[in-house]
């Protein structure tokens, strides 16, 4: 698995480098993600007239996914222990029935603190290999 560092800071400061505190945690989280093995946010979705990224996932009382909201943009902050949060705006809520976990990976962006510490000006973006959803016939397509 590779993690691709596309940009340290902000057009205000830049950091100079990647450093080992950050990229670990970048892998650490990245290793965490790739072994959760439900749908989670930041996944990929392939419908039959392309890809969206997974913005939402509407679980009931026992965690299992019902309804999965898409979205063809937003950003994705790379949370400890592999989830996603998504910010931005999210289409209409389609069944997880119709969700087949391929074995597929595509680059996606995502961010998180520079040496994990909140504060304005820290984000670090980058792209990590994402799952990747195939989507059955039966789903409405968006």
């Amino acid at each position: 698995m590779s993690i691709q560092i596309l940009r340290y800071g902000s057009e205000v400061f830049r950091y100079p480098k990647a450093d080992r505190q950050t990229l670990c945690a970048a892998y650490k989280r990245l290793l965490q993600r790739d072994s959760i093995r439900t749908i989670l946010v930041g996944d990929w979705a392939r419908f039959s007239n392309g890809l969206l990224r997974i913005s939402h996932v509407w679980r009931n009382e026992q965690g299992v996914p019902e309804g999965i909201q898409t979205s063809s943009g937003g950003t994705y902050y790379l949370c400890d222990g592999g989830g996603m949060s998504m910010s931005g705006s999210l289409n209409h809520s389609i069944p997880f029935d119709g969700f087949i976990l391929t074995n597929e990976r595509i680059m996606g962006t995502c961010w998180m603190f520079y040496n994990e510490s909140g504060g304005a000006h820290r984000g670090v973006d980058m792209m990590i290999p994402i799952k990747v959803w195939s989507i059955n016939d039966t789903v409405p397509l968006y």
